[in-house]
């Protein structure tokens, strides 16, 4: 009997949480999830840059944590998708020896585009 009872209070608190849109983050918001795509390319020579760092997150500062990180593939394309939903984003590009470039972009669909050209370092 007991067990029947805990069991019961344990699938109404699981179906309350699912009727509410279940627990919210930073990411939550209304729509279906959507996710960023583009590529970095060296400025001067207008080539892809493999594995260059892209981050996405609520602020420009990386350092703040709440973060999504992918590389970019051998062409400089990169997709990152990771349950981001409609709202303001910063995208972070970053490879060792080029300065770090940062796009603020709106997500209002199933996806944005923001393509990279970072500089070479003296």
């Amino acid at each position: 009997m007991r067990i029947n009872l805990v069991l019961g209070i344990m699938i109404f608190v699981f179906a309350a949480v699912v009727a509410v849109g279940g627990c919210s983050d930073s990411r939550s918001v209304d729509g279906p999830p959507g996710f960023f795509v583009g590529s970095v390319l060296d400025k001067a020579t207008m080539a892809g840059i493999d594995s260059a760092a892209i981050s996405v997150g609520t602020t420009a500062d990386t350092s703040a944590g709440g973060f999504t990180h992918r590389y970019t593939d051998t062409t400089g394309y990169y997709k990152l998708s990771a349950g981001y939903r409609k709202g303001t984003f910063y995208i972070v590009a970053r490879k060792q020896g080029y300065a770090t470039a940062v796009r603020q972009v709106t997500l209002a669909g199933d996806s944005v585009s923001a393509d990279f050209e970072l500089e070479r370092e003296e």
